[in-house]
């Protein structure tokens, strides 16, 4: 099974994104991280084959990890 990993804040673009997948590919196995740290927990615990980043995070708070698509 192919798995994806979907970095993106934006709900919508999430959503978007994943239905575009599904379409196409599915038997796809997809996962959506809405934060830096919530990308970083799921792949401490699976392996993806992809993975699709948005460039630009946004930050809840300042205690947020300071990090984006491209750190990540």
């Amino acid at each position: 099974m192919f798995t994806v990993l979907i970095l993106e804040d934006d709900y919508e673009q999430q959503k978007a994104v994943s239905k575009i997948i599904n379409e196409h590919y599915k038997d796809w196995q997809i996962f959506i991280a809405g934060t830096y740290k919530e990308a970083c927990n799921l792949t401490s615990t699976k392996c993806f084959d992809l993975f699709l980043l948005d460039i630009e995070l946004k930050h809840e708070n300042e205690n947020d990890l300071d990090c984006d698509g491209l750190d990540f």
